[in-house]
């Protein structure tokens, strides 16, 4: 009797895989678009949210979802990155075969490998995941082709899961890791894109239009959202701005949408990332009541500039203008802080603009506790 998909999930967790459940080839859920690569909660028979914090299942939990009804028909994949131990490249045909070429070039070590259900011929190369660092998903396209790595918050479908056209994916003879032991460590080429060089490290103006343009199928939506996180927040644009232009291509282009708290959490985790590396020290306000009164007026513009932003009301009365002394020129009286919108002006050195712009000249900060005030806001919370 032919061994269905989720029957290998024992075998696969022995590994150290985390292994989840996907929908079956047949899935007939309205809004799935990708019948048979997406993860499914058998138990309660809908397709789950929350998988990318999963971890390996232990042989109960395997257990019940074989007894679970439709087990039969489900396919099987794994958490790809650190969880899992493993980052895979995913190979998209002839073309896709001729960029990996010119990505590695000889620094194609032999390794776990697998045919996927791809009618072009696609596969997927599996690689361990680095004891240091970390190797980021992102989707490379050059010549036509394209070439994935699916690594942190990704996942793959594994063999002998059903393709919707009726391939079925497969080991590739002596690369399945029974077989062929440990699998081989991520070559340099791939470290070396993980830290940003080699090709496809910079997307065209045309590229990023079409991705925009283009929306993405569950699969892409998580990766294609992080990608244009970072490119935005690369680009020094505000992280909460970030936010709200993610939530609106995400409404408009994602297929279906993602829950508007995971776009703030892949914004959110980019931005504390970005924060936490070293930076040259900046010089500070002088003076302990130079700095209070600096942070005092930040504190205020962000209340007033997120109030007004994410609630779609104005700050309570009484609190509307702040006159005082400008922190850049030292103009008495000439400085304008409006704080029912943010809004700033001085009158004598013609500095202007709102809300957080004025917070990063005054902290030194790229932004002033931008992202744990979005998290009170969203919450419809007043920041202590």
């Amino acid at each position: 009797m032919t061994q269905s998909p989720l029957q290998t999930a024992l075998a696969y967790a022995e590994l150290g895989l985390a292994v989840i459940p996907l929908c079956g080839p047949g899935c007939r859920h309205p809004r799935c678009k990708s019948p048979g690569k997406r993860p499914y909660d058998l138990l309660a028979r809908r397709h789950m949210e929350g998988w990318q914090h999963r971890g390996v299942p232990s042989p109960e939990e395997i257990e019940r979802w074989l007894k679970a009804p439709g087990a039969e028909r489900a396919n099987i994949g794994c958490l790809t990155g650190r969880v899992s131990g493993i980052v895979a490249v995913d190979v998209d045909g002839p073309a896709g075969e001729a960029l990996l070429t010119r990505l590695a070039g000889t620094d194609l070590p032999a390794t776990w490998t697998y045919r996927t259900g791809r009618e072009n011929g696609g596969r997927r190369l599996v690689f361990r995941y680095p004891e240091s660092g970390r190797i980021p998903s992102r989707l490379i396209e050059a010549g036509g082709g394209t070439v994935e790595i699916l690594s942190d918050g990704r996942q793959m479908v594994l063999p002998p899961s059903v393709h919707p056209s009726g391939r079925v994916y497969a080991w590739l003879p002596g690369r399945d890791p029974w077989a062929f032991g440990p699998p081989a460590p991520a070559p340099r080429w791939l470290l070396e894109l993980a830290e940003g060089g080699g090709e496809g490290h910079r997307r065209t103006p045309e590229e990023w239009a079409r991705i925009i343009r283009e929306g993405a199928e569950p699969g892409a939506r998580h990766p294609t959202l992080t990608q244009l996180a970072g490119h935005l927040l690369g680009k020094r644009v505000d992280p909460a701005v970030t936010v709200e232009l993610l939530q609106a291509w995400n409404e408009a282009r994602c297929r279906p949408p993602k829950p508007r708290e995971e776009v703030e959490r892949i914004v959110r985790d980019l931005w504390m990332k970005d924060q936490a590396k070293p930076r040259p020290a900046a010089d500070k306000p002088q003076g302990a009541a130079g700095r209070k009164a600096w942070n005092d007026i930040a504190r205020l513009i962000d209340w007033g500039a997120f109030w007004a932003d994410y609630t779609g009301q104005r700050v309570p009365p009484g609190i509307g203008r702040l006159a005082t002394s400008c922190p850049f020129c030292g103009a008495a009286g000439g400085f304008e802080l409006h704080l029912d919108t943010g809004a700033f002006r001085c009158g004598g050195c013609h500095i202007w603009g709102h809300g957080l712009d004025l917070a990063r000249h005054l902290c030194r900060a790229p932004t002033h506790r931008a992202l744990a005030i979005l998290d009170h806001y969203t919450r419809k919370e007043v920041p202590a």
